[in-house]
């Protein structure tokens, strides 16, 4: 049943995720063509600002979802009530907060931006961001459940649909009336719409959800969520500090232009990154049920077969980052889009060096090892600040992306997989050092090649070669992983779920 679950919210995901993507290029054309480069800069630096603010969140979520696969597992609709009732009262004063949070940040505004930004009512697109920021948080607690059960394909569909239709509704008004404004109230009122029947539908796949106010937590139950919170909100802080302070930090050294810029390679890279998480996230709540209920050994082999899955997936997906997103903006639209090479270098490495701790991420989150090591992400922070800033003053925005490398390498590569190996698996990490290390040498390997072939075969000029670079990038490096991993226990076992993954989608 695990195994059902997983495939049907990866091949559901897939297959949306397609459709949103392709809309979403068409969308971010039009957008740059009817508003320009500085519309855009705010649009993702405005969004940068905002996920700064979800750290009010302080990990609830996660230790809810994390206290809801035994109960789920045991069938315990009492203990599952209970949990969602409380995780239903922190979330609406969470929003609250947020809310507020949000409107006081508004007098800052002109600390974080360069220069002199010549937008209209800059004030009011800013609180149509922290409108509709916010608006989820008074819903979601209803969605746990959905994703806890591994039922979050069931949502997946209808997550589209909304998706498309403001996609669709974003290009007419566009085109129509020019009016970003307007397209902010669109969107608030869709993600209204959005959370309204994401909640109306959990509530008809569990009536019980109907009947939470006189479900509570004992003592001891609370006292380890708050524990693990605690640990959880340092980890959130520290992470968005680290995940989005970039655009901030280019908007204040750089320019809000440059922002516009990197949101477009962020655009593909997302594209790229989405397709992947989906697959992890569809796993997320397997491998929890899996925790909750197998032993030691089953838990170590299905994470060596993650791992590899981690390192297959976001290895040849960063070289096709590396090599196909330059060519892909300068056919789309145009060589003033284009970043120079360096900058494109180190951020197809951030990718890998962040998509290669996806395994050791989901076994922390469904082991609940929330507690350890809950100051890293604060170190890691505070590198990844000074870094920055520092480099960015001496090498520009290719300074930004390396303060990024250097606390990846010194922080989180090493000390997160110690974490998950020590109190998880109660294991030695030297063996998951040394796979690491492997599997680095292969990709640098991988991509050197790559870059090689590309640049000796392929003029980027034309949509044709684009293709012929993407079709190269994918190619060559699962050639190459399929030479050196076809023969191990995690190979044969991942082949077995795609045949799986392939017989669902036909059917």
């Amino acid at each position: 049943m695990r195994v059902e679950n997983s495939l049907k919210n990866i091949s559901t995901g897939l297959f949306g995720q397609l459709i949103t993507y392709i809309l979403s290029f068409i969308v971010r054309t039009v957008f740059i063509i009817t508003l320009g480069k500085t519309y855009l800069g705010v649009n993702g630096l405005f969004s940068n600002v905002l996920n700064l603010f979800s750290f009010a969140e302080l990990g609830i979520g996660t230790a809810i979802v994390y206290n809801l696969y035994k109960p789920l597992a045991d069938n315990d609709w009492e203990k599952i009530k209970a949990y969602i009732n409380f995780y239903k009262k922190a979330y609406i004063r969470i929003g609250l907060i947020v809310l507020l949070i949000g409107a006081v940040f508004t007098p800052f505004l002109p600390y974080i931006i360069k220069e002199n930004v010549s937008i209209p009512n800059i004030t009011i697109i800013y609180l149509l961001f922290v409108l509709n920021s916010t608006i989820g948080y008074f819903f979601s607690y209803k969605f746990s459940i959905v994703t806890a059960s591994q039922k979050g394909y069931i949502l997946t569909v209808a997550g589209y649909f909304f998706n498309v239709l403001s996609s669709v509704l974003q290009l007419i008004i566009l085109l129509t009336t020019k009016n970003y404004i307007l397209v902010l109230c669109m969107q608030v009122g869709i993600s209204f719409a959005q959370n309204w029947y994401f909640s109306y539908k959990a509530t008809k796949l569990y009536p019980q959800l109907n009947y939470l106010k006189d479900a509570k937590l004992n003592k001891e139950e609370l006292q380890q969520i708050f524990k693990n919170v605690k640990a959880l909100v340092i980890y959130r802080i520290g992470g968005i500090l680290v995940s989005s302070t970039d655009n901030i930090i280019i908007a204040m050294f750089v320019g809000v232009a440059f922002v516009g810029l990197y949101s477009n390679y962020l655009l593909l890279i997302a594209a790229v990154g989405t397709l992947l998480s989906i697959i992890f996230n569809s796993l997320t709540a397997s491998i929890g049920n899996l925790n909750a209920t197998e032993g030691n050994e089953k838990k170590y082999f299905m994470f060596r077969v993650v791992n590899l899955a981690n390192f297959w997936m976001y290895g040849f997906s960063s070289i096709f980052i590396l090599v196909t997103t330059s060519p892909f903006i300068k056919i789309w639209i145009g060589n003033d889009f284009v970043m120079s090479w360096e900058v494109v270098l180190v951020i197809a490495l951030n990718v890998y060096l962040e998509g290669m701790l996806g395994a050791i991420w989901v076994y922390r989150e469904t082991m609940g090892l929330f507690v350890y090591g809950r100051y890293r992400p604060l170190i890691s922070a505070a590198v990844n600040l000074i870094f920055s800033v520092v480099l960015v003053r001496k090498f520009g925005i290719v300074g930004v992306f390396i303060g990024t490398t250097i606390t990846r390498v010194f922080t989180n590569a090493w000390f997160d997989p110690y974490i998950v190996f020590k109190h998880g698996f109660k294991l030695p990490v030297k063996g998951y050092y040394i796979l690491y290390l492997k599997f680095l040498a292969i990709f640098i390997g991988s991509s050197s090649l790559v870059m090689v072939i590309v640049n000796k075969f392929f003029i980027f000029n034309s949509i044709l070669n684009v293709i012929g670079i993407g079709i190269t990038s994918i190619v060559i490096p699962n050639i190459i992983f399929f030479i050196i991993f076809r023969k191990t226990k995690e190979f044969q076992y991942l082949f077995n779920i795609l045949k799986k993954i392939f017989n669902n989608i036909k059917r």
